[in-house]
């Protein structure tokens, strides 16, 4: 049986944690191994990851760009900078780390759904920018890649609503939380959605789901007066 002190051990307790979204413990979990192996690329990835979950950005960063001078080019430090990139609101950047990113991920022959990661953060920085066209191609990427993945999903829904095409992102919105029932953020989007729609009961619905799934989120005040509003509009 292996020693659950063992690096290697820790280390998949820490990357079971962060399938969780528990970026805390997998921390506590990666404190000792990274004093363990300073220089190993890998192991450095798995902490910025695990800072990220965390909240702890600035950590993060650092932990990433120090990852690439031990691996250059390491495909998940870079598509993990690029997503911190469209955090900053730095497109250009976010779609060039990205792309190197893609680029890495092909010559190491990684597993398909790494791609859609990527392709999908890609997306997302095109919308950003209102690159509606670019944001889709790299989407159904994403899609393609990995059909059981909610984001491509959201960020395509996201789209068609930048598009004013609501029944379209209605459908995408579904397919998100049909992958991942704690999409938060579909919930609240496909009932916004139906708003536009003139679909009240639906719409409240999704947003009433939207609390349950998220009941500590930042606008869960301006959502429940939303949702009273739907209510008495009938």
């Amino acid at each position: 049986q292996r020693d659950p002190d063992q690096p290697e051990a820790r280390s998949n307790l820490a990357e079971l944690a962060l399938a969780q979204g528990k970026g805390k413990q997998a921390l506590a979990l990666l404190s000792g191994v990274r004093k363990k192996s300073p220089k190993d690329g890998e192991v450095v990835v798995l902490v910025g990851q695990a800072q990220l979950a965390a909240r702890k950005l600035d950590d993060a960063y650092d932990t990433l760009l120090s990852a690439l001078k031990l691996d250059d080019g390491h495909p998940v430090a870079l598509l993990e900078l690029g997503r911190i990139a469209i955090r900053d609101a730095e497109y250009p950047l976010a779609v060039k780390r990205l792309k190197e990113a893609l680029k890495a991920m092909k010559k190491r022959r990684l597993p398909k759904y790494r791609w859609a990661a990527a392709f999908a953060a890609l997306g997302h920085a095109f919308l950003a920018q209102r690159d509606t066209g670019r944001a889709m191609t790299n989407l159904q990427d994403a899609i393609d890649h990995d059909p059981k993945s909610a984001e491509p999903q959201y960020r395509m829904g996201v789209t068609y609503d930048t598009l004013d095409r609501p029944q379209r992102a209605v459908a995408y919105y579904q397919k998100a939380i049909a992958n991942d029932a704690s999409y938060a953020a579909a919930y609240k989007r496909l009932g916004m959605t139906y708003v536009k729609l003139n679909e009240n009961a639906k719409a409240i619905a999704q947003l009433q789901k939207y609390l349950e799934v998220a009941p500590k989120a930042r606008d869960a005040g301006t959502i429940k007066r939303k949702i009273r509003k739907l209510k008495k509009a009938g």
